[in-house]
């Protein structure tokens, strides 16, 4: 071949010798293999003559040769181009693409080559040749995995040579190796396996692979049959069968013939009722051919199910299913085996997988039919009746006869609900065919839904006559027996028949065992067999909850508890995750019964998983959580219960019942009275709020609130009453009114009037009334008495009973102590009869004993100490026994006794009250101690008292002395607190004993040292008429002196001077100065010197007398006589040690009448004193040095002492007030400053004095003038009025100042955080002005009125009314009443006519009113208007600034800001200092000017804004807002000057710091930044 083709490669050279030459000598280089000798040659050809093909060809193969496979193929390729049809260059490129099998792109390219050399040689006629380069071909086709072409390629390539068959073997090879084939295709393979098949020269092993490849063929030419060639599958399958038997003739270990003839058979005797002995021949023959494979498995589980081995059957189609690949009639098989055990779970997920994996051809129909069928039925006994109609409109409508399709449809219905419906289908249907007993069967199901149970016999018998063999229909039948009623019911004969059927016919129906058990149970009573039946039904199906509860019961009943633990055990291990409910409830109950809570708990909580809207879950768990102590989760549980159901009393009542245990008495009332509104006669509830009301009574008293106490116990009653009216058979109920009415034993007779309802009266032909004490106890024995008649062996309530009979012979006034005490007594022998064993009835025995009309103190004392024996920890006893010996004067003994009871109990309060009493009577100081630490533990009458006598006796007569004169500001931190707990003590032991005038007294004291004078008054005038009715003449002018001092702490000296007169003659030193003060007060100069003159003789010491030569000195100033003040004031200094009062009052005279001289003087002794004065004293120095200092216009020097004396004093809250007010005074625009002090002194103060709240108010006020009121000093202000208000109601300046707040807060911002409507700040004014004058009234009638002394009361009151008027006036302008205003100072300009100054600010008031009044008419503002306000302005010669404000307002608004500059700078110049509010009032003219003209600056509005931003930016120390202010007036000055992206940083920077600004400024800010960014200028 090589040479031929050198030959052919000479034979096309070219005629020239050269070029023959050469290409000789190539030749003979190749036959050499001298390849690159013969290239050389070559090369030269090509020199010669570019396009010679031999030399090409040559070039191509010495190239190959030499691996220059690039340089070859492109030489083939150029040979090719000139001679194509040439096959000698062909056939180099593809000897050269086959050795490089390695280059897939040779190989690619390959399949070309081939392909034209098959052409090429098939145009010469060259068979042989064209038919090995196409088996070639299909090689290459089949190692580059294009199976297809590669079968194609040896189909047409197959001829009828020798080895045709080879040939067709592997294009069938190949064909079966593809996924998919086309018909085409299809019809080409299986014409190849018929010859194969047909031959006789294939061996036995191929021929046997091709017999079974054509049996595969023919299954998929059956499977691909439409639906509507149903003759063309009959011969598809008829051939399928001839050549699988036959096949199986020739080879009886052909698997895949027999399986796929196998799988015809399940095919088609799919809804058979028996198969026939061929085909389970057949079927036994695969299973002995290959005995677990997946179709054999199917085989045997058809075989099965046709046997009624279902079990067996649906084991071995599970196992089928589950692997591998498997025929679809293996789902369809096992759905129905699924369905016919009851398993609806399974089944339709079969169903669904199966549906899925069947394909749609007329092969499948029967098998796709049965999958649905067995889908809808699966839905239906599940309950999902929407998917069960989907399959019927979708799928067996179409499948189906129009009757089969109207039961199914009927069937739906009857689940839905709609029975009516369903009666309407199955009788069209029974209309046209009266045999059709699936249509009786669905319409004696729908009558019996609808409870027509003997229709529903009927019909039910109608489908068993035509067709018994149906299971279904006699269990349907037995149900409709059992619920049958009359003769059938009783006997129930027939019903168990029926279900004894229905088991034959379906050992696997669940149901039908339930009704067995039922009937066993029920009618047999044989538990064993309804147990057995019961167990069948949950094996059958174990998801039945009916049929486990049941069974769990039985096993119960029968006494096998671990059986029943067994069951539920099982059951939930084998139950899926959230399933297994009712296991879940059982185990949980059973858990419960056995007070395993915690375990319960868990079960419970899986009930509520499994269905979160289960009511009795939620219950449960509630119940399992309050067993367990978890009352927050109960609650919540229980809450939850309710929610599902609002109707449940039993999760109200137990809601109701965890929130009295956990203290939540107001919300378990609430519940209470919820479930009352449902049933009002509920006992339970009703005794549940009256114990609530109970507890909460008893608490209440714990903390001494009494009065809420009683209304608590008479609540109480009511409940009991009403429970009671239902059911007086209810001993608890009797006992709750018993110990209701005894939880008032310790409350004083006087606080208790209780509304007794009728039905608890004695006389109960009585309305309702008011009952005392007394009353309420009596109607505790009359309780405890009716409990006894229907409980006489009660210990408990003889007990309780001869408890009441106690308290009400304690009773102030009680008939016939002696006859209760004797009851009492025989109660408690009574109850220590009925139980010995209790302790605590021997110690009430003792308790009765120790009584003084009993008095058998052997008897107590055995009592107590068998009471010991029986419980020898009860600290009780342990006191009572100290008691009685403490009373028979047997210290010791009662000593041993506390102490054995502080050992068992710490914090027994009795204890320590002993031990206390018997320090007392040794005289130990450490008595107060012990009482004061009783009183700490609890609430105790006799620790009380005790503590307060100490506390009162252990102040010495100088503490009392100069305490009750400067309130205890003087008392060290100990005594303070000691007082403090003492008036405490006092307070809730004066609640309790209401007759005790000592007690009354002592609190009376306490309460002035604590400067609580109305309250002090009040214990004084209690104690007062106690004594008085005591007839205890020996101490009624003490009391009487009592109420008289602290009246005229009151101001009320009218008052003070009628007790001092109703007690004289009055010795007293103390008294006789209170009563000249008195007079004093009122103005009865003369009365209070003589009373003075008359303290002189009695004073008990030389300081004393030189304390009232300083009182003699006011009177005789107040009397107009000067020298002789001034002389009592030298007497009083110049006693030794002299008096700092008489000092102070000389410094103040030597002011008043401008001597600095004396003045000096008297402070410079002052100063001497005021290390060794008290703190009052030394606060008041200071007051006098600063007061001397501002009189001489020493500002300065009166800070800086005032400060000084703070730095060295910074805990005395006087010197803090002293500040503000001089702050406020002399320092206004640090007004904040004052604020602050004022707030220090309240802090720092233990009595709130009047004039503290003023300051904080005012200054905080007083920061708007100088901060325009901005920033957060708006809130503080009004919340610092609100305090002044709330803190002194009665001061007419308080009410002033919250005014003022309010309205500078309205006119600030607008709004108020207060103030919600604009008549409020009218009413504000109106209430000052009718404060005002109530005032005067009470000056008029003598009352002092809280603002300083008599003499300086009108003038005072005088400026309020002022103010209040100028308030009113300007409320009523800022609210828009303009011509009420008018009104109103046209009033008030009659009244105040003969007060020049107040009429000057009235009239411009009248002008500015007068001003508006003509714009709001005329709707603008004239210059002519503007003028006239000018002028009256400018005749006013006024000091006030917000005159010239409103007029430079009034200039800019008629567009002359040249006079509103004026106008402002008249104010600025007004100001003492340029305040904050006149530097904001002048940056805004100057800004709007020059905002509103960027072009014409020829006031120099510029400059001004430029200053004033200046002194802002400087004071930006004081307040953040002026840094936001000046940072916005130079961001004005950028926009004025045509600067806008700097004056854009400006405006931008003022919002990154939006905390510090005020909304206003933000607004005005955000404003002018969206105008600059629209418009790019101003």
């Amino acid at each position: 071949l090589h040479r031929a083709w050198l030959l052919l490669c000479m034979a096309s050279a070219g005629s020239s010798k050269e070029v023959k030459a050469a290409l000789k000598a190539a030749r003979d280089a190749i036959r050499q293999n001298e390849w690159k000798e013969a290239l050389k040659h070559c090369k030269s050809v090509l020199k010669l003559d570019k396009e010679n093909y031999s030399a090409l060809l040559f070039v191509g193969k010495c190239a190959g040769e030499l691996g220059q496979a690039d340089q070859a193929v492109a030489a083939f390729r150029k040979a090719i181009d000139i001679n194509g049809q040439q096959t000698a260059a062909w056939q180099g490129l593809c000897a050269l693409y086959e050795r490089h099998e390695e280059n897939q792109e040779f190989q690619a390219e390959l399949v070309n080559v081939y392909e034209r050399l098959q052409q090429l040689y098939t145009s010469i006629d060259d068979d042989d040749k064209s038919r090995s380069v196409g088996l070639k071909l299909a090689k290459l086709y089949q190692n580059q995995g294009n199976l297809l072409q590669a079968a194609l390629c040896w189909l047409a390539v197959a001829g009828e040579g020798e080895d045709r068959l080879a040939v067709l073997g592997d294009a069938v090879l190949a064909f079966t190796q593809l996924k998919q084939l086309d018909g085409e295709t299809e019809e080409m393979m299986e014409k190849a396996l018929v010859e194969l098949c047909q031959s006789r020269s294939v061996d036995r092993e191929r021929h046997k692979a091709y017999c079974a490849m054509y049996g595969d063929c023919l299954m998929r030419k059956c499977k691909s049959v439409q639906v509507t060639s149903s003759e063309l599958l009959e011969t598809s399958i008829r051939s399928l069968t001839e050549h699988c038997v036959h096949t199986m003739e020739n080879y009886s270990d052909c698997h895949q013939c027999m399986r796929l003839l196998c799988g015809v058979h399940v095919n088609r005797n799919f809804c058979a009722v028996a198969l026939p002995e061929s085909v389970l021949s057949d079927y036994h023959q695969l299973d002995e051919l290959s005995k677990d494979c997946n179709d054999s498995l199917v085989c045997k589980g058809h075989e099965a199910l046709l046997r009624g081995e279902l079990a067996r059957a649906k084991d071995l189609l599970l196992r089928a299913t589950s692997s591998g690949s498997v025929m679809v009639e293996g789902f369809a098989l096992l759905c129905h085996c699924c369905v016919l055990v009851h398993d609806y779970k399974l089944a339709l997920t079969i169903a669904n997988k199966g549906i899925k994996a069947c394909p749609h051809s007329l092969y499948y129909q029967n098998v796709a039919l049965e999958l649905h069928k067995c889908q809808y039925t699966c839905y239906l006994k599940t309950g999902c009746s929407s998917a069960a109609r989907r399959i019927i409109d979708e799928v067996l409508c179409k499948q189906l006869d129009d009757a089969m399709v109207a039961v199914l449809q009927a069937r739906c219905c009857v689940l839905d609900g709609e029975l009516d419906k369903a009666k309407q289908l199955c009788e069209v249907v029974l209309s046209t065919n009266e045999n059709y007993h699936e249509a009786w069967a669905c319409l004696g199901e729908a009558q019996f839904a609808s409870s027509d149970f003997e229709k529903a016999a009927k019909s039910l018998t109608r489908a068993i006559d035509i067709s018994d063999d149906v299971s279904v229909y006699q269990q349907m039948l037995g149900k409709v027996l059992w619920e049958l009623g009359g003769e059938a019911r009783t006997e129930k004969t027939g019903c168990f028949a029926q279900f004894l059927k229905a088991a034959k016919l379906d050992p696997f129906h669940a149901e039908t065992f339930l009704y067995l058990g039922h009937y066993y149970h029920s009618v047999l009573h044989d538990d064993s067999k309804s147990r057995r039946c019961y167990q069948k039904a949950l094996d059958l199906s174990p998801s039945n909850s009916e049929a486990g509860a049941a069974l769990s019961d039985r096993c119960l009943s029968m006494g096998d508890d671990c059986a029943a633990l067994a069951l539920y055990q099982q059951v939930i291990k084998e139950a899926p995750v959230g399933e297994a409910k009712w296991a879940w409830l059982r185990l949980g109950l059973y858990q419960l019964s056995k007070q395993e809570s915690t375990d319960a708990v868990t079960s419970f909580q899986n009930v509520v998983k499994s269905d979160p809207e289960d009511r009795r879950g939620w219950e449960c768990l509630g119940d399992a959580y309050l067993q367990r102590g978890g009352y927050v989760a109960a609650l919540k549980a229980f809450t939850r219960a309710v929610q599902l159901d609002e109707a449940s009393l039993y999760c109200m009542y137990r809601i109701a019942a965890i929130k009295q245990t956990i203290g939540m008495l107001t919300g378990a009332v609430e519940e209470f009275e919820t479930i009352l509104k449902q049933d009002p006669n509920y006992v339970p509830a009703l005794k549940g709020a009256a114990e609530s009301f109970l507890f909460d009574a008893r608490s209440l008293l714990k903390q001494c609130f009494t009065g809420r106490a009683v209304d608590c116990v008479s609540q109480a009653l009511q409940y009991l009453a009403r429970a009671v009216a239902v059911h007086p058979e209810f001993v608890c109920l009797w006992k709750l009114i018993g110990d209701s009415c005894m939880t008032l034993e310790s409350v004083a007779a006087e606080r208790i009037s209780i509304v007794v309802p009728k039905l608890l009266q004695s006389n109960v032909s009585h309305q309702a009334e008011m009952s005392g004490k007394e009353e309420i106890l009596k109607l505790s024995s009359r309780a405890y008495g009716q409990a006894l008649r229907l409980a006489p062996s009660s210990a408990n309530i003889w007990h309780d009973l001869s408890l009441s009979f106690i308290v009400q012979s304690k009773c102030k006034g009680s008939i016939g102590r002696k006859d209760l005490l004797k009851k009492a007594l025989e109660s408690l022998k009574k109850a220590v009869c009925l139980c010995n064993s209790n302790y605590n009835y021997w110690n009430s025995l003792g308790v009765a004993c120790c009584l003084s009309d009993v008095a058998d103190l052997a008897l107590a004392q055995h009592c107590f100490i068998r009471s010991l024996h029986l419980n020898s920890a009860n600290a009780v006893t342990w006191s009572n026994l100290g008691i009685l010996y403490l009373n028979s004067d047997q210290k010791e003994l009662a000593h041993e006794a506390f102490k054995n009871a502080q050992s068992t109990d710490p914090e027994s309060v009795f204890a320590w009250i002993g031990q206390a009493l018997i320090a007392e009577t040794r005289g130990d100081t450490d008595a107060a101690d012990l009482f004061r630490h009783s009183t700490e533990l609890a609430v105790h009458p006799q620790g009380s008292v005790g503590f307060a006598y100490w506390v009162c006796t252990n102040l010495s007569a100088e503490v009392w002395s100069q305490e009750l004169g400067y309130g205890y500001s003087c008392l060290d931190d100990a005594t303070y607190r000691a007082v403090l707990r003492a008036s405490d003590c006092l307070a809730k032991y004066t609640d309790y004993i209401r007759d005790d005038s000592c007690a009354f007294t002592m609190f009376g004291l306490l309460l002035e040292l604590q400067g609580l004078w109305s309250e002090a008054e009040q214990a004084h005038a209690t104690a007062l008429s106690l004594i008085v009715e005591s007839s205890d003449l020996s101490n009624v002018n003490t009391a009487r002196n009592n109420c008289a001092r602290v009246l005229s702490r009151l101001d009320r000296h009218v008052e003070s001077v009628a007790f001092f007169a109703s007690a004289s003659p009055l010795t007293d030193f103390y008294d006789l100065c209170l009563l000249g003060l008195a007079l004093f007060k009122l103005n009865r100069l003369n009365d209070s010197y003589k009373v003075y003159e008359q303290c002189i003789e009695v004073a008990p010491s030389v300081p004393h007398k030189s304390c009232v030569f300083a009182s003699l000195g006011v009177v005789a100033y107040a009397l107009k006589q000067s020298s002789k003040a001034k002389a009592f004031f030298f007497k009083s200094s110049q006693t030794s040690p002299p008096s700092p009062h008489g000092i102070m009052a000389l410094c103040a005279l030597g002011l008043v009448t401008k001597d600095m001289t004396l003045a000096v003087a008297a402070l410079s002794e002052l100063v001497k004193l005021e290390d060794s004065s008290s703190d009052a004293l030394s606060c008041d120095i200071v007051y006098m040095v600063t007061r001397m200092y501002t009189c001489q216009g020493k500002i300065k020097m009166a800070r800086g002492f005032l400060s000084r004396a703070i730095h060295k004093y910074p805990n005395r809250a006087e010197l803090w007030k002293q500040l503000a007010e001089f702050v406020i005074r002399h320092h206004s625009e640090h007004s904040e400053v004052a604020s602050s002090c004022a707030l220090a002194s309240w802090k720092l103060s233990r009595q709130v004095s009047v004039e503290v709240p003023l300051l904080m108010a005012a200054g905080a006020v007083a920061c708007g003038n100088r901060l325009t009121f901005i920033s957060a000093w708006k809130e503080i202000a009004i919340r610092a009025a609100q305090k002044a208000v709330h803190a002194v109601p009665c001061d007419i300046r308080s009410w002033a100042v919250a005014a003022a707040a309010a309205l500078a807060a309205c006119i600030s911002t607008g709004t108020c955080p207060v103030i919600k409507y604009e008549s409020d700040i009218i009413r504000l004014g109106q209430l000052m002005l009718v404060k005002v004058e109530a005032a005067y009234k009470e000056l008029q009638e003598g009352v002092f009125c809280g603002l300083g002394c008599i003499q300086s009361q009108r003038e005072k009151l005088l400026s309020i009314q002022c103010w209040a008027s100028e308030y009113q006036i300007a409320s009523l302008l800022f609210t828009g009443r303009i011509q009420q205003a008018t009104a109103f100072n046209e009033q008030v300009l009659r009244v105040f006519s003969s007060q020049p100054k107040t009429m000057t600010s009235l009239q411009l008031w009248f002008a500015y009113a007068t001003l508006l009044s003509k714009v709001d008419v005329e709707d603008q503002m004239s210059v002519i208007y503007v003028q006239e306000f000018r002028d009256v302005v400018i005749r006013s010669n006024t000091r006030l600034m917000w005159p010239w404000k409103a007029l430079a307002h009034a200039y800019l608004c008629v567009g002359k800001p040249v006079a509103a500059s004026m106008c402002l700078q008249q104010s600025r110049h007004l100001a003492e200092k340029e305040c904050g509010a006149v530097l904001m009032t002048s940056s805004w003219l100057a800004s709007i000017c020059c905002l509103s003209n960027p072009d014409d600056d020829e006031h120099g509005w510029a400059s001004m804004v430029s200053e004033t931003s200046l002194k802002m930016l400087k004071r930006c120390d004081q307040l953040p807002t002026f840094r936001d202010l000046g940072q916005f007036l130079q961001a004005v000055l950028h926009a004025h000057g045509k600067n806008s992206s700097a004056a854009r940083r400006g405006l931008e920077r003022i919002l990154q710091r939006h905390e510090t600004s005020s909304s206003m400024l933000l607004d005005c800010v955000q404003f002018h930044l969206n105008r600059l960014k629209t418009e790019r200028m101003p």
